[in-house]
């Protein structure tokens, strides 16, 4: 078994087609038929079955895919590092950021790092944590700024920010006066929640929970702009964090009785290799939050 008999298996298992791989390997599907051939013959297994003209893993065939998908990541790692064994400078860093924090949080640090480092490449992917943490395992992106209030299995993290969630509404809402609040007292408010799949929804989803209460959901947004103009329309009240809120005069914010404390860290793949760029952006991150900045 070799190199390029795997790298041709993983192409037809996960394109589920000798014909896709022959077109993305550039290579005679003939030539991808007699590779297969040779690696099953080989292993003295039968890996894949042809059905109305789609392509079936054997329970062989399954577990080969798992071995041969880390065969190939740790080969590209390889590369990577050795690549990279000069000084750093030039890369480019992924990283999956919540809208709310890529807005209020992160810029003034992106706007220092690139001055250190004018030539990394820096790709910010909007996302909400559930799927920057898919994204984490599935190699979509390097790194991922996520909530470590719950366990995350295979992901390395360290945090960065420690917040505090408060109800949001306009000055004029009957509750804005308030010094705290409880969460019971929301059962028969308006609400205008980010959608599924951002931290602050995952959050009031397990709370309600919590309490046996059934959300009044009006509006469901992925735009922090939209849901301020529409709680400051007084259509209903949110959830924000409170760096969010500082920087809004026309907004209030009400603590929750609890508090609501959150914590995020910067995370990235467990036992994977992390690029230079990618690792250079970590440290800077975790060196300026070493001391995470409470906000409550």
């Amino acid at each position: 078994m070799n190199f390029r008999q795997l790298e041709i298996f993983l192409s037809v298992a996960e394109n589920r087609s000798f014909v896709k791989a022959s077109s993305n390997l550039y290579i005679a599907q003939s030539a991808v038929s007699i590779a297969i051939r040779k690696l099953e013959d080989e292993l003295e297994h039968k890996l894949l079955i042809r059905n109305n003209k789609r392509v079936e893993l054997t329970a062989e065939g399954s577990a080969l895919l798992r071995h041969a998908k880390m065969i190939m990541t740790q080969t590209e790692d390889a590369k990577l590092e050795l690549a990279e064994m000069g000084n750093l400078k030039r890369g480019e860093v992924k990283l999956g950021v919540p809208a709310m924090l890529a807005s209020y949080f992160f810029p003034s640090y992106l706007v220092e790092f690139k001055k250190q480092h004018p030539d990394i490449k820096i790709t910010i992917i909007d996302e909400g944590t559930k799927l920057i943490r898919q994204h984490l395992e599935s190699g979509i992106i390097d790194m991922g700024i996520i909530s470590l209030d719950e366990p995350i299995g295979g992901i390395e993290s360290h945090p960065i920010l420690h917040e505090e969630m408060l109800l949001c509404l306009s000055r004029s809402h009957p509750l804005a006066k308030q010094q705290n609040i409880n969460f019971t007292a929301l059962k028969d408010q308006r609400l205008i929640l980010y959608r599924e799949g951002y931290f602050l929804r995952e959050i009031v989803n397990r709370i309600f929970r919590e309490h046996e209460l059934e959300p009044k959901i009006d509006f469901e947004v992925n735009l922090m702009q939209l849901m301020k103009t529409l709680v400051l329309s007084g259509l209903g009240v949110s959830f924000c964090l409170n760096s969010v809120l500082k920087e809004e005069k026309k907004l209030v914010g009400i603590p929750f009785d609890p508090k609501l404390e959150l914590n995020f860290g910067i995370a990235w793949k467990q036992n994977s290799y992390l690029s230079k760029a990618n690792r250079a952006f970590a440290d800077f991150i975790i060196s300026k939050t070493s001391s995470p900045k409470t906000t409550s």
